[in-house]
């Protein structure tokens, strides 16, 4: 399969990582080479090869640009150090902190999908529910998503459950303002 990703620009992105981008770079390289074909006169395959050079070497830029970069030991060691510190705060219940360390650690790895979904679940034990979400669903986009799907759907329906908690004691809170005695009935008072 490498080799067809090699020789279609495009086509690589698509496949490995199911990326709509590399749909839409190959079909327009497509268009793009039979046109090339169709119009260059006396010389169509010196024109096609120029088009299909052309079209590997920026999807091969694009590719390397998509891709998660390797990392020194150095720089290794600095975001498990990150993580691990944020992972104590976050039991601790020190919010605060491990957000500033998880938001540290996702700016100087932005595929580092754990620190991702840490994120999302402190921002849904802190209330958050949008940002959590949102982060949710930038996990889904990101490399090698697929390997935290249960994760990610654990976290998804804990969300939901803890909006629900969240509308229906807002719902209670409002109902015990207005003074409603089925309320008070329920709370014991």
């Amino acid at each position: 399969m490498n080799r067809i990703g090699i020789g279609w620009p495009g086509f690589a992105l698509l496949w490995n990582q199911g990326d709509v981008r590399g749909l839409a770079c190959a079909g327009l390289f497509a268009l793009v080479l039979n046109y090339a074909i169709l119009v260059g006169g006396w010389f169509p395959w010196s024109l096609a090869a120029c088009t299909w050079l052309a079209g590997t070497m920026l999807s091969a830029r694009w590719r390397r640009a998509a891709e998660p970069r390797s990392a020194s030991a150095e720089e290794a060691a600095r975001r498990e150090e990150l993580l691990t510190g944020a992972q104590t705060e976050y039991l601790k219940g020190h919010w605060f902190e491990a957000e500033a360390l998880l938001e540290e650690l996702t700016a100087l790895d932005r595929f580092d999908l754990p620190a991702h979904l840490l994120l999302a679940t402190l921002w849904r034990r802190t209330g958050r529910f949008e940002a959590a979400e949102k982060r949710l669903q930038l996990i889904g986009g990101l490399p090698g998503a697929s390997r935290w799907l249960l994760e990610r759907e654990q976290e998804s329906r804990a969300l939901a459950r803890r909006k629900e908690e969240a509308a229906e004691a807002e719902g209670l809170e409002a109902r015990r303002e207005r003074g409603d005695s089925a309320v008070v009935g329920e709370r014991g008072h």
